[in-house]
């Protein structure tokens, strides 16, 4: 009846949910029945809510140890989002430093209460985008590098921060930006601003390859135009794009006809993610409003759009008045975002 995964228990479900959902919900039942509530939400509250165990949601553990009940049936060591002891990786991008700045960034990393927090990786320069893969046992990350200066890299380590390698040397891409994993493929994407691409590799770095391509960087009309590689800071000009995965046939990342414009003149759009068992996309917008906001995907739901059209396919803003609301990244599971 106990255990975590597909066919778990009540208990296990109950601390999936959340203990502060159960207790909610107990209340009511109580109160509606004219039950006691020394064996149900006073039980809950004093044992659990107060010590701030509420299950898979927090990292100080339920009805079962923390993660327990977030594995995955059969991939308990690997699946990427295995919250087993739950952590949290973050970048430092290290310009607080008065000395070397440019080159103080580092990987720290944390409970989810924010106890415990220590420094992974230290010394990188002008970090931007990562993630983890608990399949390869590697956290990934970008490099932006000086932007003028062609010098941005992609790099992993070990999850205790050991072993650090470059992934995509200096030289092979521009200024990287956001980085995502495709689990099941193990591939990495990135976004390469002033390079003017998206580009993808295996987990090794090995099959670098550009899949969309906007302009030529060494192109002095090309590099100033900010629509192709930036947009305008905040300046209503923000679009989303959908390509397939795989190069249509006979064409390359620059010429390709697959590309199709799902949203415009959004404020600046930053970060997206998709959850697939919803089909919803999420992204943050850093301009007016600084806000996190969902569309659904699918056939039905989204539109091509022309671009500079006054049509628009409607989505939904889900919180507002964030500082500088820029990464995403969603933990499908149990629903979370950081």
């Amino acid at each position: 009846m106990f255990g975590g995964g597909k066919g778990m228990g009540p208990c296990a479900m109950m601390d999936g949910v959340g203990l502060d959902t159960v207790a909610f919900i107990e209340e009511h039942c109580v109160k509606e029945r004219g039950l006691p509530s020394e064996y149900t939400d006073d039980f809950l509250e004093k044992r659990y809510l107060d010590k701030g165990r509420l299950g898979a949601k927090s990292g100080k553990s339920g009805l079962y140890p923390p993660g327990q009940t977030t594995k995955i049936k059969g991939e308990e060591k690997d699946h990427h989002e295995n919250l087993h002891a739950p952590s949290l990786n973050m970048l430092d991008i290290g310009l607080n430093f008065l000395t070397d700045a440019l080159n103080s960034g580092g990987i720290v990393v944390g409970s989810v209460d924010g106890r415990q927090i220590r420094t992974l990786v230290s010394g990188q320069h002008l970090l931007d985008g990562l993630d983890i893969s608990f399949k390869t046992g590697r956290i990934y990350w970008t490099c932006m590098g000086i932007p003028t200066s062609n010098d941005g890299t992609v790099q992993s380590c070990k999850l205790d921060g050991s072993d650090i390698q470059t992934v995509i040397p200096s030289g092979a891409i521009h200024t990287p930006k956001q980085l995502i994993i495709d689990h099941a493929a193990l591939k990495l994407y990135f976004c390469d601003r002033e390079g003017l691409r998206a580009m993808r590799c295996n987990s090794d770095g090995s099959e670098h390859e550009t899949v969309i391509q906007t302009g030529d960087w060494n192109n002095p009309e090309d590099a100033k135009d900010q629509l192709k590689w930036f947009g305008f800071s905040k300046g209503g000009k923000g679009r989303i794009f959908r390509a397939n995965l795989q190069m249509p046939k006979g064409q390359n990342a620059s010429t390709r006809k697959d590309i199709e414009l799902l949203f415009q003149g959004l404020p600046e759009s930053i970060d997206l993610e998709i959850d697939e068992d919803t089909q919803t996309l999420y992204w943050t917008d850093r301009g007016e409003g600084n806000s996190l906001n969902a569309a659904k995907l699918g056939d039905d739901s989204l539109k091509a759009l022309r671009e500079d059209s006054e049509e628009r396919n409607e989505y939904q803003i889900l919180t507002r008045q964030l500082h500088e609301a820029i990464e995403l990244k969603l933990y499908t599971i149990n629903k979370h975002f950081i």
